[in-house]
């Protein structure tokens, strides 16, 4: 059984990334206050608790969440973006902008002082970032399937960041790859399959 493991404070991000049927959201995108109060119950009676984590199962999700079959909720996922615990956003800047070449996307505190939120991307690659202590936790690692790693290995090897110098090295699974370590102990693999 395919179970999605979540926090209480994510399920709504969940019911909009998973392209909820049309008759739950209003044309301002907007949710009534009542539909929101029943599928707030669906939700929490449709929980399980594993070692003491919330998990959802897809197959019942599916009914709450309008679906005939199960599998037509996976296809309504298209991208998957890492998040990625940062604890100084000058520290972070520096390192995913000035050194990698990541754009910021956007950025959100719930008001000032409060901790950062961010998307930044690089090509085809998006990152979430956060300094919030319960989204996720550091020292995670993110594997990333990737072409012209070589290229960029020298753009960024030629800026001289003096907290990290990586290499590209031959991958036992064949084709070469990148390790890189953020600020925050965050690992970063970099990997292409390079033609023979």
């Amino acid at each position: 059984m395919h179970y999605f493991r979540l926090q209480n404070r994510n399920l709504w991000q969940l019911l909009f990334l998973v392209s909820v049927p049309a008759f739950i959201a209003s044309s301002d995108h907007t949710m009534k206050k009542e539909l929101i109060d029943e599928l707030f119950q669906k939700f929490e009676e449709a929980r399980y608790l594993i070692e003491g984590t919330e998990c959802w199962s897809a197959r019942e999700l599916q009914s709450i969440l309008g679906y005939a079959k199960w599998g037509n909720f996976f296809n309504t996922i298209d991208k998957t973006i890492p998040l990625v615990r940062i604890f100084d956003e000058q520290k972070a800047r520096e390192c995913y902008c000035d050194w990698l070449g990541f754009q910021i996307d956007w950025e959100h505190r719930f008001e000032e002082g409060m901790p950062l939120y961010m998307q930044v991307s690089l090509g085809n690659l998006t990152l979430h970032r956060s300094e919030h202590a319960g989204d996720c936790t550091p020292g995670g690692k993110v594997f990333l399937r990737c072409t012209g790693l070589r290229a960029w290995h020298q753009i960024i090897a030629a800026k001289n960041y003096k907290y990290y110098r990586p290499s590209v090295e031959d991958a036992f699974w064949g084709g070469i790859c990148m390790y890189l370590t953020d600020p925050f102990g965050n690992k970063l693999l970099f990997s292409e399959n390079e033609q023979t």
